[in-house]
């Protein structure tokens, strides 16, 4: 008689993100499973310990070599006054927000408690500003937080939208403008410190500034940012019309 068969593991989906050296992060049912993200951290290290990196390589396929918070989105610079983007490096052109990365042995938390606020402005990103942003009348229109990003969970999204093997939580976006001289969404300038729009995959981020000639006063831009899903660890949610 023949040996009986074992019973087949179960395992959960996670799909798998490339680029950007981003290994998969434990996704389980809307929830981030930080235990097992540890113990994957803690593993690492022993390998290290043991056999230094070439050890480590051995433990894990190539594309989990180096673990990373995922990426929730990307900003990429598509335009910026007197400057020619093609001779800055792509990391000098692009801001990466990711998911709050686990603290501690915290077990599952739901994944919109990993969601966190992404500024824009001079306090936050002068680096990348100063690269992108040449003149000096086009420095001083930055504020110190010129607008924000956020992003927030959809548990309700309908099955219908279920792609098969594509586990991701649904999120929507949104941008608000805290600088009072606005913020531009594809054609529409916000003015108004606090006023938001929702975002979506592929939509242009404008800033501009004041320039004044005989024939009146324009606004010329200066700066544009792509906001680029193609990278996520969530997926955007179809929303209604009357929301927009």
């Amino acid at each position: 008689p023949g040996r009986p068969a074992m019973p087949a593991a179960a395992t959960a989906v996670t799909p798998h993100r490339g680029g950007l050296g981003v290994a998969p992060h434990p996704l389980v049912g809307g929830e981030l499973d930080n235990s097992g993200y540890m113990q994957q951290q803690q593993q690492q290290q022993q390998a290290m310990l043991r056999g230094g990196a070439h050890g480590a390589a051995q433990q894990q396929p190539p594309h989990e070599t180096k673990a990373a918070t995922p990426v929730l989105f990307t900003l990429e610079c598509v335009y910026s006054e007197g400057v020619h983007l093609p001779d800055l490096p792509q990391e000098r052109r692009r801001l990466v927000h990711c998911l709050a990365p686990p603290s501690g042995d915290e077990g599952l938390r739901p994944f919109a408690s990993h969601l966190i606020p992404f500024s824009v402005g001079r306090a936050v990103q002068c680096d990348f500003l100063d690269a992108l942003v040449v003149l000096d009348a086009a420095r001083s229109t930055i504020s110190r937080e010129h607008f924000r990003v956020c992003a927030e969970e959809v548990r309700s999204q309908p099955p219908l939208y279920e792609s098969v093997g594509d586990r991701r939580p649904f999120c929507t976006f949104s941008l608000t403008n805290l600088s009072g001289n606005g913020t531009q969404l594809n054609d529409e300038l916000l003015q108004a410190r606090g006023q938001s729009r929702v975002l979506h995959h592929g939509d242009v981020i404008t800033l501009s500034r004041s320039v004044t000639r005989f024939d009146g006063t324009f606004q010329v831009k200066f700066l544009q940012l792509r906001f680029d899903l193609s990278q996520s660890c969530a997926r955007e949610a179809e929303l209604p019309s009357n929301i927009e």
